[in-house]
């Protein structure tokens, strides 16, 4: 019981922190000024929580891999999942670059290639 209050305590303070860098990174990528930022909630909501809620997921399967007794089976998944994490990162960049907040599309269809 104990352990499983720990993994949600620690995954919620992950995707917490996923999500802020993911917003403070796209900000960092866009040249903003004092006046531009009163779309934060957007910027938060369509880029920050995306990040912050894949990152989590990653961080939950990598820790449900630990748990396999098998070495070579566990040492593949996690090297999967951190290149999964590594192709991940690269394309939530290249789309945070072109990505422009008054879109009328969301982020998510974006990402996907969906708009």
């Amino acid at each position: 019981m104990k352990n499983r209050r720990k993994l949600i305590i620690i995954s919620l303070i992950i995707f917490i922190l996923a999500t802020i860098a993911s917003t403070c990174w796209y900000i960092s990528l866009h040249s903003y000024g004092e006046g531009d930022l009163k779309n934060l909630t957007t910027i938060i909501t369509q880029i920050g929580l995306f990040g912050g809620f894949f990152t989590t997921v990653l961080f939950l399967l990598i820790n449900f891999c630990w748990k396999i007794k098998d070495r070579g089976l566990k040492a593949f998944l996690v090297a999967i999942l951190v290149i999964l994490f590594i192709v991940f990162v690269y394309q939530l960049t290249l789309n945070m670059i072109f990505y422009q907040t008054d879109n009328p599309h969301s982020f998510i269809s974006y990402f996907f290639g969906l708009s």
